[in-house]
């Protein structure tokens, strides 16, 4: 064959082949399929997702989703029973979206709380005080009280734990969590947290 036509006809298969390929998936819809995998209970496959997610998110400058992906990594690791890697990913997690805006579905008060939550669980009380300290404020003026009083009691019952770990007087939150579900009666909490592993072993 004729080189030119010969290179033609690659040009033109080459040209065929890209418009059959699948455009890449954007950081919001890989993000979005790993938390799929993630309340279906796939943990390995959402880390998966997440890592891609967050890689997608770099290539494009997108720090919103940077840290949003980082958040779910730390949060499938947790599963995953990597507790080292999850307390490092929430760290960044927590970096990074400290120097960005809230979103109505990613806010940095969810990166405190969750954090704070795995810190409990791991019996490091006083590593989870100052993260939930640092959320209060943020949540009250968030309306929780009024929009979710249940999952906010839930709160306190936490923050009451971390005091009380921390040997510092929990009566105030005690106090606070009691009142909320006392105003509040035969209300559930509307937020879930996803309960984390039991029979890990922590090192």
């Amino acid at each position: 064959m004729n080189p030119y036509r010969l290179a033609l006809v690659a040009t033109a298969s080459a040209a065929l082949a890209a418009c059959a390929a699948p455009a890449p998936l954007s950081a919001l819809a890989l993000n979005a399929k790993a938390n799929q995998a993630y309340f279906a209970g796939r943990y390995a496959e959402a880390l998966e997702g997440f890592e891609s997610a967050r890689t997608s998110a770099k290539s494009t400058g997108d720090s919103q989703y940077e840290a949003i992906a980082t958040f779910g990594m730390a949060r499938a690791n947790v599963q995953l029973c990597q507790f080292n890697a999850a307390s490092n990913l929430f760290k960044d997690s927590i970096r990074l979206r400290s120097s960005l805006p809230d979103t109505q579905f990613a806010k940095a008060t969810q990166n405190l709380v969750e954090y704070a939550r795995f810190l409990l669980s791991v019996k490091r009380p006083q590593e989870a005080l100052p993260l939930m300290e640092r959320a209060i404020p943020d949540l009250e003026a968030s309306g929780i009280a009024t929009t979710d009083p249940i999952a906010y009691a839930e709160f306190y019952d936490d923050y009451a734990a971390a005091l009380r770990g921390a040997g510092r007087d929990t009566s105030s939150a005690v106090t606070r969590a009691a009142k909320l579900r006392l105003d509040n009666p035969g209300k559930a909490a509307s937020f879930k947290p996803t309960p984390f592993p039991s029979g890990c072993k922590v090192g």
